[in-house]
């Protein structure tokens, strides 16, 4: 289950497999000191752009490219970024928290005192970048092995056509578990279950209740 595209930020010409965010694209602009709260860069294409010291928690990144731009000083997360493309940007000072790469490219980017807590990673390359502070193997989500299959299928069972469903996976439920307990993390999503405001639940959301 995925959030659907917003007509107002998205836009599909004839021939495009996916519509292009045409919102949340950017060539050459400076957009420091913003927050990007829960906003959608799915299928965003940026360059040259500046991000220094912005906010980014429950930020929809998927096929999102932002090739050489500056994200000096953000703050991501509760994020997972899925097919995403940031080569030759730079992530000076920036923080990563409880973020998942899934298939991401960071080639020759810049990592000078970013810090990486209770981040994964699948199929990402990092060639060529500097100063990052990330073991790559260590920090493998094959790794992570705290829930076994009888437990998330009672979940998946549990939370079957509701808002959460969408979060219920190995992946995921391994990343809460490493922050929280079961209980803890069953309280949440019950939560989220019953809030009408929140029609998909998204990893952040879950996150700010058991921090």
């Amino acid at each position: 289950m995925e959030k659907e595209y917003d007509s107002k930020i998205f836009v599909k010409k004839k021939k495009q497999k996916y519509p292009r965010n045409k919102f949340f694209s950017y060539s050459g602009v400076n957009r420091n000191d913003k927050s990007f709260n829960y906003k959608d860069f799915r299928n965003s294409n940026s360059i040259h752009s500046h991000f220094n010291r912005c906010n980014f928690f429950g930020t929809l990144f998927k096929k999102s490219t932002l090739k050489y731009c500056s994200f000096n000083g953000a703050i991501f997360s509760g994020i997972t970024f899925t097919n995403c493309n940031f080569r030759g940007s730079r992530f000076l000072g920036t923080t990563f928290d409880n973020c998942f790469f899934n298939n991401c490219n960071f080639q020759k980017c810049k990592f000078k005192n970013a810090k990486f807590i209770n981040c994964y990673v699948k199929n990402s390359c990092f060639k060529n970048s500097s100063n990052l502070q990330l073991d790559l193997t260590e920090c493998q989500v094959s790794k992570l092995r705290l829930a076994d299959d009888v437990s998330i299928d009672a979940l998946k069972e549990k939370y079957k056509n509701t808002n959460v469903e969408g979060l219920i996976n190995k992946t995921n439920i391994c990343r809460f578990l490493k922050i929280c307990t079961l209980p803890d993390l069953i309280f949440a999503l019950d939560t989220i279950k019953e809030n009408n405001r929140i029609q998909l639940a998204m990893f952040s959301h879950v996150l700010a209740k058991i921090k």
